[in-house]
């Protein structure tokens, strides 16, 4: 194993691969998918791997550390993806020992190893940087009282064992640097909202109307967040990060982007400073009201239903039911159902009263995704994200993605039919008919 270069990052270490050594690099074997264990709780996916799933990756002993370093196929893996397509909310106890961790994209391409104090709020920094389709699985290797040669040894006993299939973990590299950033500068990193495309001074205060409204928290300041361009600014700009709640910021200054912003927020607010703070639509204060309601702890509950409401978002999801058990929910609670097949299935069989929302499209390529013009579409025509709906496809594929789109958007009320329409048709006591499409629009 060539030498080996330790950087530091939000408490944990990668093993970073010298240049010299990553000119070959390429992915890895994938990991095949397997089926929760038995014993896991729904929102924490483990089970173990069996041998060759790293490819023809070989058990390393080395020598000279305490202990030996335990083989990758030995260890088991942690979904860290939830339902819904957020990350999980509770990674398991133990991982708030040290230890060593390896994470897996959601197509089981082995991406990185990481050794950390914490290993769980390493592997949560991840999942805020990259979220859970790049850091879509763990396997981790914890101890009580981890000696320097536990964990140097472990690290490279993984990592070797991925280049003897094919080379080295991407973000092991040197080329790829985002599994070493920390969460808070990525956040600091989030690009500043504007003005809608081709709007200009006299649209000023229709365009702080809106903003406000389609965002929970924004932050009217001096600048950006990598450059505040005043004191004030930059003071509020920590607070609001410090609180964890997901923000939007604005350049007052920018009268590119924002033409007439400076004089308008003064005016809309009543308020001759800037920076200003919006939370739901209403105006909170500047700097020092900011700064004030931080040390009385009113910023905290003012911003607690918040940070509930984007935490149960992460956390929704939908129930996978019956055909049967589906027909009852929209006969006797009101539930919608949801068709999300293209308008030729639709025009040839579907359910009545089903309103047609295709999912997908059939394109000269083949069958592709419209996620964002089904969201569209479903939010336009169900706004409350109480509603009660019915998801169903053709065999039970595509509604499972379409739920887990909608479960993004914060639906809670979702049920998605077990074997699609087919299952539904194959008893005689549940309606079909064709034709007589209620498409949303």
């Amino acid at each position: 194993l060539p030498l080996l270069l330790l950087f530091l990052c939000g408490g944990s270490s990668a093993w970073v691969l010298p240049h010299s050594f990553t000119s070959f690099l390429h992915r890895a074997s994938p990991l095949p998918r397997a089926p929760p264990a038995p014993h896991c709780p729904p929102s924490v996916h483990s089970c173990p791997l069996s041998a060759g799933h790293v490819g023809r990756a070989k058990r390393i002993v080395l020598h000279g550390i305490s202990g030996s370093a335990t083989s990758l196929d030995e260890v088991p893996h942690v979904t860290l993806q939830a339902a819904s397509g957020q990350p999980i909310t509770t990674l398991p106890p133990d991982w708030d020992k040290a230890g060593v961790y390896a994470c897996f994209d959601r197509d089981g391409y082995f991406m990185f190893v990481g050794m950390s104090r914490k290993v769980g709020v390493s592997i949560n920094n991840h999942l805020q940087v990259l979220g859970a389709d790049q850091c879509y699985a763990a396997k981790v290797q914890v101890w009580d009282k981890p000696t320097k040669d536990d964990l140097e040894g472990t690290a490279k006993a993984w990592i070797q064992e991925c280049i003897d299939v094919t080379a080295p973990p991407p973000g092991n590299t040197r080329e790829v640097e985002e599994w070493r950033l920390k969460a808070k500068d990525v956040k600091r990193a989030k690009e500043s909202i504007r003005f809608a495309e081709g709007m200009g001074e006299d649209d000023a205060t229709s365009e702080i109307q809106r903003i406000v409204k389609e965002h929970g928290v924004v932050l009217f300041q001096k600048g950006t967040r990598q450059f505040p361009q005043c004191g004030f600014s930059e003071a509020t700009i920590g607070i609001l990060d410090g609180t964890g709640v997901d923000y939007e910021s604005i350049d007052c200054l920018d009268e590119d982007k924002n033409p007439g912003l400076r004089d308008a927020i003064k005016n809309f607010s009543q308020w001759p400073t800037i920076p200003q703070v919006y939370v739901k639509s209403e105006f909170i204060g500047g700097a020092d009201i900011i700064r004030e309601m931080v040390e009385t702890g009113e910023l905290k509950e003012l911003l607690k239903p918040l940070k509930e409401a984007e935490k149960e978002m992460s956390k929704a999801s939908f129930k996978t039911v019956s055909p049967e058990e589906a027909y009852a929910r929209i006969e006797g609670d009101g539930y919608v159902y949801i068709d999300v097949r293209t308008e030729g299935e639709f025009e040839d069989k579907n359910i009545p009263g089903s309103v047609l929302v295709p999912a997908f499209r059939d394109t000269p390529e083949g069958r592709v995704p419209v996620p964002d013009e089904f969201t569209n579409a479903i939010a336009n025509r169900y706004p409350d994200r109480e509603s009660k709906l019915v998801i169903g496809c053709r065999s039970g594929v595509r509604s499972k993605a379409a739920a887990d789109w909608l479960c993004e958007m914060g639906y809670s009320q979702l049920l998605e039919v077990d074997g699609g329409i087919t299952l539904w048709a194959s008893n005689p006591k549940l309606p079909t008919r064709q034709g007589t499409k209620d498409a949303a629009n």
